[in-house]
């Protein structure tokens, strides 16, 4: 299951990226919430795997997840808009990393389960 919802938030992500920004076609709350839902399963997929692949780990813990949901969350909504105009903080993004969290952690449930 974690592979099915890393290819469709990354397929989604890539798609809301071209629409956005190939066809100049803006959406409002979907540019401004869907990167980050689907930034926390691509990202927290990629650790996932980085760890048992590489490291011989088993998958992130869910103290691992929310530790890493937090510290993107300060990165992207506090540190990087602190050092760039260009970037904006944003509590909702917060609650929309949460989101894309949680989709990271059901699935991964899953694959325990199966």
């Amino acid at each position: 299951m974690r592979i099915a919802v890393f290819v469709i938030s990354s397929i989604l992500f890539l798609l809301h990226q071209f629409i956005q920004w190939g066809l100049g076609i803006h959406l409002p709350i979907i540019d401004s919430y869907l990167d980050p839902v689907l930034a926390m399963p691509i990202l927290l997929i990629l650790m996932d795997w980085e760890m048992t692949v590489f490291r011989d780990r088993p998958p992130l813990s869910t103290g691992e997840m929310i530790g890493s949901i937090i510290v993107f969350s300060l990165i992207f909504e506090w540190i990087f808009p602190a050092l760039s105009e260009d970037f904006t903080g944003d509590i909702i993004d917060i609650a929309a990393y949460f989101v894309g969290g949680l989709l990271y952690y059901w699935a991964q449930q899953f694959d325990e389960k199966a």
